[in-house]
């Protein structure tokens, strides 16, 4: 998004139609089409896309990591 990496937030991932379509056509397919690999959402946006997903009916928690820790997020010390 204007010339940077898109993070989720802006425009935000579920609430644009444009990028929530996204989610249910291509990644949805994808996931399907993938279903002996490990799923890790690195982010609460990617989280909340893959739990509207299985709430729609698709078949993947128990493939996922949900809420998985990442940059920013682990404490290490």
């Amino acid at each position: 998004m204007n010339g940077k990496n898109y993070t989720g937030h802006k425009p935000k991932l579920l609430a644009t139609p444009r990028l929530r379509r996204y989610v249910t056509e291509v990644l949805a397919e994808e996931l399907k089409r993938t279903s002996n690999a490990l799923i890790i959402p690195l982010g609460r946006r990617v989280s909340a896309a893959l739990w509207m997903l299985i709430g729609e009916g698709l078949r993947i928690l128990d493939r996922c990591l949900l809420e998985f820790p990442h940059q920013g997020q682990m404490d290490i010390g």
